[in-house]
């Protein structure tokens, strides 16, 4: 049996929403009685041998208050979720998702653009195909710098990624860029992609890569270390 921590005399130890108070015997060393409140306001007292020898009672009451503690320790924290960076694989399940990109680039004053959109991610860089008439495909071309981000509420998962976009057809019907909008549309739309995409298909689109140059990831609802630390 591990040895169970024992409360200092007359003690009042809280921890979890769970307080427990001891009475010790005049010499000091064990408990007599024990009274615990919880958050509920409940209150329960538990009898102690009075000769001075620790009770089975005492050690596994002990035992369950510390095992409370540990459990609602966990159960508090759950809704954070998650802390940290994606692995590549979490990153790559997480970006097969349908969540939408928040699209960043320079229009034609050099101010900053942001547009919600579709994408697709390949394990290397971002594909977009934006329609023939999309402003953000003619900044993209005349100024490839730009940076995508996608997220999630939740559990906060979050792909940020500074880009260098390369233009791989310009508007055209009928090119590379059907491919990739199929699946986006069943990825975004389920079974009802198709329906939305098949009438348009005799629009013209551009089709852009978005090469990272920078990229990083977080999920879980708290702050990275680098937050923390003092300057």
């Amino acid at each position: 049996m591990p040895n169970l921590p024992r409360f200092p005399t007359n003690c009042l130890a809280s921890h979890a929403g769970i307080k427990i108070a001891t009475l010790l015997d005049p010499v000091g060393r064990t408990p007599r009685e024990m009274t615990r409140w919880d958050t509920s306001g409940s209150v329960s007292r538990i009898g102690i041998d009075p000769l001075g020898s620790v009770s089975d009672t005492y050690t596994e009451w002990t035992r369950a208050i510390y095992e409370e503690i540990g459990a609602r320790n966990v159960t508090e924290q759950d809704w954070r979720g998650k802390i940290g960076g994606l692995q590549s694989t979490e990153m790559a399940d997480f970006l097969a998702e349908g969540h939408i990109a928040r699209l960043a680039c320079n229009d034609d004053n050099d101010y900053p653009y942001v547009v919600p959109c579709w994408h697709e991610w390949d394990g290397e860089a971002f594909w977009v195909v934006p329609r023939k008439k999309s402003a953000w495909a003619t900044y993209l071309e005349r100024d490839p710098r730009c940076a995508i981000t996608v997220d999630e509420d939740g559990a906060l998962r979050k792909v940020i990624a500074q880009c260098k976009a390369e233009m791989i057809e310009g508007p055209n019907i009928g090119g590379q860029w059907v491919g990739v909008a199929e699946r986006m549309s069943v990825r975004y739309l389920g079974p009802n992609g198709p329906s939305y995409l098949e009438p348009t298909l005799d629009k013209p689109r551009w089709l852009f890569r978005l090469e990272p140059i920078r990229l990083w990831t977080w999920q879980g609802v708290d702050w990275a270390k680098s937050y923390k630390e003092e300057d």
